[in-house]
């Protein structure tokens, strides 16, 4: 979504020399953090299937936690 367009703009936005090693360091790590969403999604998705009766969950931290 981010990175073609950053590869094919006209005008380029940052210098070809550059460009490669700031899509590295930008998005290097977007495994990671999906990841670490995905874990949390699942984790706030099955504290509202506790409170299921109610629909109120009671800590959103407690997924965190």
């Amino acid at each position: 979504m981010y990175i073609t367009p950053l590869r094919t703009t006209n005008p380029l936005i940052i210098p070809p020399p550059r460009l490669d090693q700031f899509i590295k360091n930008t998005f290097g790590n977007y495994e990671q953090v999906l990841g670490y969403h995905s874990s949390i999604l699942s984790r706030l998705s099955e504290a509202r299937k506790k409170e299921q009766p109610l629909l109120n969950i009671s800590s959103i931290s407690a997924p965190y936690l």
